[in-house]
């Protein structure tokens, strides 16, 4: 059972999907493009994410929803679930990345802050988002036994 992965993906990744449809679409309708580029960019790197949680399926399979159809339904039940917890404990940490690179480009384009003050405080979010899913998850403790 991959179960973690499943978890990941209806509690993780699709929250995040639905947030930068809303920064796309209040993007296009205040002719903000660079933010449209931005929110393009995040679902490309949010796509890249949840492919690397699905070996199993092909890029096919991936396109009828990574939780739907019978190639899912044949990975769910051949991934066991010491195996998905490092792809999903890797993944944490690419959302963590996510999340950071957004806040310090909020920071910069919306409050007007400095370059440098804004990667500062990118940085310890990218480790503490990672970090507290990781946690809330019990990927951590699973992994080490």
């Amino acid at each position: 059972m991959a179960e973690p992965i499943w978890r990941f993906e209806r509690f993780v990744l699709r929250p995040l999907w639905v947030l930068l449809v809303i920064v796309l679409v209040t993007a296009l309708a205040s002719a903000r493009w660079w933010w449209c580029g931005g929110a393009v960019v995040g679902f490309l790197y949010i796509g890249m994410i949840g492919q690397g949680l699905h070996p199993l399926q092909s890029a096919q399979g991936l396109t009828t929803g990574p939780l739907r159809g019978s190639e899912a339904e044949a990975e769910y039940h051949r991934l066991s679930y010491y195996v998905s917890l490092p792809r999903v404990s890797n993944a944490y940490t690419q959302v963590g990345i996510f999340c950071g690179t957004a806040l310090g480009a909020l920071l910069w384009s919306l409050a007007d802050w400095r370059w440098y003050g804004a990667v500062a405080l990118a940085i310890p979010c990218v480790i503490i988002v990672g970090a507290a899913l990781k946690y809330a998850f019990h990927t951590t403790r699973l992994l080490t036994g």
